[in-house]
């Protein structure tokens, strides 16, 4: 008789091939890995799906004959759930019912199931087994046991000669010879590596939160990151990858699997008696488990000195059990004067946000750094930057450039190899000035300066999108977001580019990944409808446009007010409205904005008028003429190319 057998199942954006040992999302994106105990206990909830599966039968499942504590089956669960995310209602996969146990709750679709097994639960008697030693190989063979003992397994060992128990004993010793083999491999593969590929470090968090210092919190993270970063052969994720973990208690497999490393250290700090004591744990993300512990303790006379040593203690240990030696230093603080420090820490922090307040915050921050500070560089490159991409309402742009100017020109004064400086420049040069080729010497200059920067290489980008060079654009995206995989600006200005580059089949996946992410956000929601709109598909941008009105709370009279006109005037009447009301619509209110909806709707003359008043504002999205879709309809006129030639785009 064949021992194969099969089970595939569907559901959400998953296929789960049991068979393979395998769970993988359907639309080939990346999602991470699940721990082996993890996996087991997703494929018994499938299996059992719909169903109440107890924690007595999930732990006799994924731990037989074993102790464990209900915790352990607790942890499996959550790691389970951060990796599927939630479904396109909104809910979770698994639901937890208290007291007893687990449903899986979503839809599967049973793609395949061929084979014959005993229930889930069945497990061979202890002393059928072979020894503790053995029975985590054993356990991988249970399926087949299980079968054979389903079918008069002693008479189908004697058909071939063999009793029950040599079946039993040969497949245990062949299951432990081929873990052996394995692990073997690994080592060797480990030793000829002598290394992992990557690893992030968490922001440091404090066993009491009244103890909550950004200057610990951050600032020992950011010594460590550019320790490690001084390293050849280590890919470390960057310090404006791991601010927002400061927020909130981190799942430290999960940051890993977010940001796609293979290694995670997460650490906490005590204050107390004039000294901080710092312990750190390094993680393996793919199996789950803890591989090191680190300690040190470092008096506090001198913050920016307990930062360093703590770096330097855990640098060497990391590095050391890596078996990787050193660099030399790739990163400087800046300032000697703490303060600033902190104020530069906290104003990066919130502009990362990019809401309006919090941009309002942030750049007050910096302010105050430099003034406490004035040969802080990297703060005045920080400055620039936030007044250029930060969110200020219908503020003077002109106001805007000159103060970003003069930012950048004393950062370059202090420290003229500064990478953000030169980013910085790059952004005024072309969302200001309509200096193309000035702005990528800009930026090519502050990637040279520092590969490792996503920011510059996002920067570019966007310049090389708008100058209708979308392969090499797209080419940087991806290089920005292998530098930060959980970027969500990453992930959104490369959906824009996708969709500026008319591959609007693969602009609409990334939309909806990012509605899935944040089912709020304003951008990936008019993308999804832009994308829609220039596929021809009105109807389905109309759907999208009010979904849109619904995540963002509109009031339902305006709701209803779409509603009537698209029913009287179509997608026409839609996009006029838009224009006439921009804020009510959920524009920005930008002359840009208005343009592109008046050209899409035939208003060739109002088009042309918003856009002029684009070019005299000095609009930042006025860069966008020569790839924008919207546009097309009053491309033929030539007034267009007066104004592409005023700008300096290309004009084929």
């Amino acid at each position: 008789m064949s021992l194969e057998r099969k089970e595939i199942f569907e559901f959400g954006r998953f296929r789960l091939d049991v068979n393979e040992h395998a769970i993988e999302r359907i639309d080939g994106e990346r999602n991470g890995t699940l721990t082996e105990k993890a996996f087991q206990v997703l494929v018994l909830l499938v299996r059992r799906r719909g169903h109440l599966v107890t924690k007595d039968e999930l732990i006799g499942y994924v731990w037989p004959n074993t102790i464990v504590e209900d915790n352990n089956l607790e942890k499996c669960v959550h790691h389970v759930r951060q990796f599927l995310g939630k479904t396109s209602e909104g809910t979770h996969y698994i639901e937890t019912v208290r007291k007893h146990g687990y449903r899986f709750v979503g839809r599967v679709n049973v793609v395949e199931v061929s084979g014959t097994w005993l229930p889930e639960t069945f497990r061979l008697p202890d002393e059928d087994r072979t020894s503790r030693a053995t029975r985590e190989g054993a356990e991988a063979a249970d399926s087949v046991l299980s079968l054979e003992v389903a079918n008069d397994s002693a008479k189908n060992a004697q058909s071939v000669g063999m009793s029950m128990t040599a079946v039993i004993a040969c497949v245990a010793v062949g299951v432990v010879a081929i873990a052996a083999l394995v692990g073997y491999l690994s080592f060797v593969r480990a030793g000829e590596a002598g290394r992992p590929g990557s690893i992030v470090v968490l922001p440091f968090a404090p066993i009491n939160t009244a103890d909550r210092n950004v200057l610990f919190e951050i600032g020992i993270a950011d010594s460590l990151i550019n320790r490690l970063a001084s390293a050849e052969g280590l890919t470390v994720r960057s310090l404006n990858s791991v601010r927002r973990y400061a927020d909130a208690p981190t799942d430290p497999v999960s940051a890993g699997l977010e940001q796609k490393v293979d290694y995670v250290l997460a650490a906490n700090y005590q204050v107390a008696g004039g000294k901080i004591k710092v312990t750190a744990q390094l993680y393996n993300v793919t199996s789950g488990k803890v591989e090191g512990t680190f300690n040190s303790e470092q008096d506090l006379t001198n913050v920016f000195a307990a930062q360093g040593a703590i770096a330097a203690d855990f640098g060497n240990q990391l590095l050391a059990r890596f078996g990787i030696k050193p660099g030399k230093a790739l990163a400087k603080r800046g300032t000697d004067n703490a303060e600033a420090y902190r104020l530069y820490q906290q104003g990066m922090y919130l502009l990362d946000k990019r809401s309006p307040t919090n941009s309002k915050k942030g750049l007050d921050y910096l302010e105050q750094a430099v003034k406490l500070d004035p040969n802080y560089a990297q703060a005045w490159a920080a400055k620039a930057i936030g007044l250029r991409t930060g969110s200020f309402g219908l503020r003077n742009q002109t106001e805007l450039h000159s103060e970003s100017i003069e930012a950048v020109n004393r950062a370059l004064a202090i420290e003229p190899d500064l990478s953000d400086a030169y980013t910085a420049l790059c952004l005024n040069r072309f969302q200001y000035d309509y200096d193309f080729a000035g702005a990528e010497a800009a930026c090519k200059r502050a990637v040279e300066l520092d590969p490792n920067s996503s920011m510059a290489h996002r920067v570019t980008a966007s310049l090389l999108s708008f100058r209708a060079r979308h392969d090499e654009a797209i080419a940087e995206y991806k290089v920005a977001m292998d530098l930060e995989p959980a970027s969500y600006l990453n992930k959104q200005v490369f959906s824009t580019g996708l969709y500026l580059a008319r591959r609007y089949e693969e602009a609409s996946t990334q939309f909806q990944r990012l509605i899935d992410l944040d089912p709020t956000g304003y951008v990936p929601y008019n993308g999804m409808i832009r994308t829609l709109e220039a596929e021809g598909s009105e109807a389905e941008a109309f759907e999208w446009f009010i979904k849109l009105l619904t995540a963002r709370n509109k009031d339902p009279e305006i709701i209803r007010l779409y509603t009537s006109v698209y029913h009287d005037s179509g997608w026409r009447g839609v996009l006029l409205e838009r224009a006439n009301d921009p804020d009510g619509g959920l524009g920005n209110g930008n002359n840009f904005f208005i343009a592109c909806l008046y050209a899409r709707a035939g208003e060739r003359d109002k088009a042309f008028e918003h856009l002029e008043l684009s070019f005299q504002q000095r609009e930042a999205a006025l860069p966008q003429l020569q790839t924008q879709p919207q546009l097309d309809p009053i491309r033929d006129d030539p007034r267009f190319a007066d104004l592409i030639g005023r700008i300096g785009l290309p004009t084929g």
